[in-house]
Parts: structure tokens; sequence; C-alpha cells
């Protein structure tokens, strides 16, 4: 089995996901955005593409060649029926990619949150968060949810967080991937968007919450990235 990670800058990886790859036997590649020399694989190479996030909107990428080049990637695999997990910014791109829009959120959203269904739901991948799991949010922008796409996922402080499109192209706001150390990259290179915000956590809080929350979430990602690689 093979994964492909589309990857937006140097401080926002694959997190927990090489983990699950290295349970799965799999071979892991990455195209990366913020090297000059990057490229990306020929469809029919791999079996499962993650968009990972980032601070870039999807709303600059008329004037961003390399973001135009990506999305027409993307519009390529959602043609090939690849299956697809989007994180945060992942997500807003294959979003816009669908003729969704994508605008500022409701409210800036940083810290451990807890998302919900709109209504329990037995069926996949809303399930997984029948409990309102506690989540990695870190985002200022949101993605409305596209056209035939299917979306469950609040929070208190922002209405969608997941879409569905087809049964196997997942789009997530949140960072399920999360690990202590890609917590505290984001911390270190992202610093100026901590303002005071009734939904933006402090330093201290986000790192408690860390060790409090990570392994649930990382398990709910295992089981979402599991079930993927079989549609």
């Amino acid at each position: 089995m093979k994964l492909h990670i589309l990857q937006h800058v140097d401080f926002e990886g694959p997190g927990y996901i090489t983990q699950w790859a290295q349970t799965q036997g799999a071979e892991l590649t990455i195209t990366k955005f913020y090297e000059e020399n990057h490229s990306l694989p020929e469809l029919g190479t791999f079996d499962l593409l993650v968009v990972m996030g980032g601070p870039m909107s999807v709303n600059d990428s008329a004037f961003t060649p390399w973001m135009q080049q990506e999305m027409a990637f993307i519009k390529q695999c959602l043609a090939a029926n690849i299956p697809i997990l989007g994180i945060c910014l992942g997500a807003q791109l294959i979003a816009g990619v669908l003729g969704a829009k994508v605008t500022a959120a409701t409210n800036k959203e940083i810290g451990w949150y807890t998302v919900k269904n709109g209504s329990p739901s037995d069926k996949w991948p809303w399930h997984y968060f029948n409990g309102a799991p506690v989540v990695f949010h870190w985002h200022g922008e949101q993605f409305e949810i596209p056209q035939g796409a299917e979306g469950k996922l609040v929070s208190d402080a922002n209405g969608n967080q997941g879409f569905l499109y087809g049964n196997n192209v997942l789009g997530l706001q949140f960072h399920l991937e999360a690990t202590a150390n890609s917590v505290d990259d984001l911390l270190h290179h992202a610093a100026d968007d901590l303002t005071q915000h009734s939904y933006v956590q402090q330093p201290d809080d986000i790192r408690s919450q860390t060790e409090a929350n990570v392994q649930k979430s990382n398990a709910i990602l295992h089981q979402i990235l599991d079930r993927l690689i079989t549609l």
C-alpha cells in the first residue's frame, strides 16, 4: 500500500500519519510544495492521498502557481476515485476544487475543543465522533459544504468542521494527526496567531490539553485511515 502526502510548510508535517503508515507497512512519499524542486506523482502509483494543513489561503490560489498545480492534481485524483483525506487547509483545498467557498471562520479556533455530530449517526465516518471528542484546531478560515457532499460535524466556535464527498473523500477542519511534537512546532512557528480570543487557547493550556487528548485523537485518525484504504 502506498500513501502520498501533499505538504505545504515544513512545520505542518504528517504527525501521527507516519506512525500509522509504519504499522501498515505502507510506503509513504511526500510532495513538499515549500521546496523549489517539488514534484507530483503519477496517478496509479499511490493508493491514498492526504492533503495537509498550512497557513496560506485557498483564496490566494489565483496568485500562487504551485497551489493552482496542487488543485489541478486534487481534481485529477477525484476523477480517478482515489481515496483522499484533507486536513484543515487540505480540506479547504478539496472544497475549493469542488466549487465551495472558503471564507473567514465565524471564530478563530486554536487549541483543543470538542467536535460533535449535528445528530448522532452510525454512518461512516460520523460514528467516530458520536462521543464529541476533544480534537486539535488551528484555523482562521472555514469551508462551505461542497454541493453533493454531506457535512455533519460542528464545534461551539464554528459550524462546518467536516464533509464527506462520495464515500472516500473526507475533509476535516481539525488536526487528528497532531502529536506533542507537531503541536510544539506550530506553537513555535505560528505564535503570532495566538491573539486573545474566546476560542484561542494559550501555549500552556494547549500543551496540557495535548497530553490529555492526543492519544484518543490519534486513535480516531487510525480508524479513519484504516477505513479509507479499503474504499
